[in-house]
């Protein structure tokens, strides 16, 4: 998904909105945010024709980041139920699903 213009960013930055809003937490608020305001500053320059691209470094702290985003939202009392969970594994399903395929 990284060879696609603005794709993984876009996607990043949907995720990381997400999980701002189902943090528990402020830091985990304040952590998804930050996330977001980065994509958010990085999608004017790898939208359609791309000048810089995320490269292996650049996803790979991408996925870092929204781990340590889902690890916050997922504290709380209903942290261990399965909605919680499923509500927390929806907004990447687009990249799990081409991974599979």
């Amino acid at each position: 998904m990284d060879g696609i213009d603005g794709i993984a960013a876009s996607q990043a930055l949907i995720v990381a909105c997400a999980f701002a809003l189902l943090a528990r937490d402020p830091l985990s608020r304040w952590l998804s945010m930050a996330l977001a305001a980065a994509c958010l500053g990085f999608l004017p320059l790898n939208l359609v024709k791309a000048r810089i691209f995320l490269g292996d470094v650049g996803s790979g702290a991408l996925g870092y980041g929204i781990a340590l985003a889902m690890t916050g939202s997922a504290t709380g009392s209903d942290a261990t139920s399965p909605s919680a969970w499923a509500l927390l594994w929806l907004p990447r399903e687009a990249f799990l699903l081409d991974a599979l395929l």
